[in-house]
């Protein structure tokens, strides 16, 4: 977000993922629902037909820690009282 606006992404030089697409679709199907609750449509539009939303499609991101981020990680916790039970994990 750029000074509380939305970015336009340029499409055209480069392809949509489908997870930046999903999002896009969230983004519309909850302003068709704001506008459903203030009366301002009489139907959603996104209640017709099959689901335009599929998150099991989006990519699933895995990230491992690398030995010194997890020595890391431990020293931030082993210094920090309020999550020392996560120490011992």
């Amino acid at each position: 977000m750029v000074d509380g606006k939305r970015k336009r992404v340029d499409y055209e030089s480069r392809p949509r993922s489908i997870t930046s697409v999903n999002r896009e679709l969230s983004w519309a199907r909850r302003v068709f629902s704001i506008a459903l609750s203030k009366r301002w449509i009489v139907e959603h539009p996104f209640r017709f037909g099959d689901p335009l939303i599929e998150p099991a499609l989006e990519n699933k991101h895995i990230r491992i820690l690398s030995f010194d981020e997890e020595r890391k990680l431990y020293e931030a916790i082993q210094q920090e009282p309020r999550r020392a039970h996560l120490g011992s994990l």
